[in-house]
């Protein structure tokens, strides 16, 4: 997430070196402000992921919930994708800890999910469901936009990405795509 900030304000600094030389044209000049303000709640949004990771008080089920909800609300609030967050009472009203390995990889996890839905696969809807039976906590991801069928998407970049955030937090991942859906489950144990 470091490496995130860094970029972000990186992409900050150039941009606003750009907008100081394109100080004639004001429709660049406007295109490189707002993507300025854009790269800036970027960047204090992994600020503040930053910082309740290392507040090792919040990092219960309960709040990791709360969490990926609001990434959830965050990501889709500009779109047009109807969305459903569903969280088991076993989650809502728990307060067991949860390593911050797991907390960031999950929250890693759904912005990949998110980005993947939003950009390439047409949905009008989206699912998220979280469970807790068994110290076993069960996150599943569903959109109704167009699936993949090939091995080569499922070796993509996006969906590498996951799996080894999955296998960073010893889970385990069922990915299963049709032409009109596309599922993930991943279950993380010993929670």
């Amino acid at each position: 997430m470091h490496d995130e900030i860094g970029a972000g304000l990186s992409k900050i600094i150039l941009l606003s070196n750009i907008s100081l030389k394109e100080t004639n044209d004001l429709s660049k000049t406007k295109n490189s402000l707002t993507s300025i303000a854009d790269y800036a709640l970027k960047t204090s949004e992994n600020i503040r992921e930053l910082i309740w990771l290392f507040n090792t008080e919040d990092l219960t089920l309960k709040n990791l919930s709360l969490r990926l909800k609001k990434k959830t609300d965050d990501y889709l609030e500009d779109t047009n994708i109807n969305y459903n967050i569903i969280i088991a009472n076993s989650i809502s009203q728990s307060l067991s800890i949860v390593s911050k390995d797991v907390c960031r990889h999950l929250i890693f996890i759904l912005q990949e999910l998110l980005q993947n839905t939003i950009k390439h696969s047409e949905a009008s809807e989206i699912k998220l469901t979280l469970e807790h039976t068994n110290n076993t906590l069960k996150f599943h991801y569903f959109d109704n936009g167009k699936g993949f069928e090939s091995s080569e998407t499922l070796t993509g970049n996006g969906i590498n990405n996951i799996k080894h955030r999955v296998h960073q937090i010893n889970g385990e991942i069922i990915i299963d795509s049709h032409i009109h859906n596309t599922n993930f489950v991943i279950l993380v144990a010993n929670i």
